[in-house]
């Protein structure tokens, strides 16, 4: 009997460990993945908002509505982190 218990909880640790290391790195990619398309569609708003891109210059005689001046980093609060 003493044997079995002994067992069990080995394999308690080992599905433990198994499991936080699937989850950690499942949650650390969806983390990646999540930034890069949220600053993928601030870039794209900030585009469509000035009509022009990073060093992107307005044509000759053209009045300029507004500019990038600067910016600061933004950190999202979600499930993920």
């Amino acid at each position: 009997m003493r044997q079995r218990a002994y067992s069990t909880e080995r394999f308690g640790a080992f599905w433990e460990d198994l499991r936080e290391s699937f989850w950690g790195d499942w949650q650390g990619k969806a983390r990646q993945a999540l930034a890069e398309v949220l600053n993928a569609d601030s870039e794209q708003q900030m585009e469509a908002y000035l009509g022009l891109k990073w060093y992107e210059r307005v044509a000759e005689g053209e009045a300029r509505v507004d500019s990038r001046n600067g910016y600061y980093e933004r950190d999202y609060v979600t499930r993920l982190g």
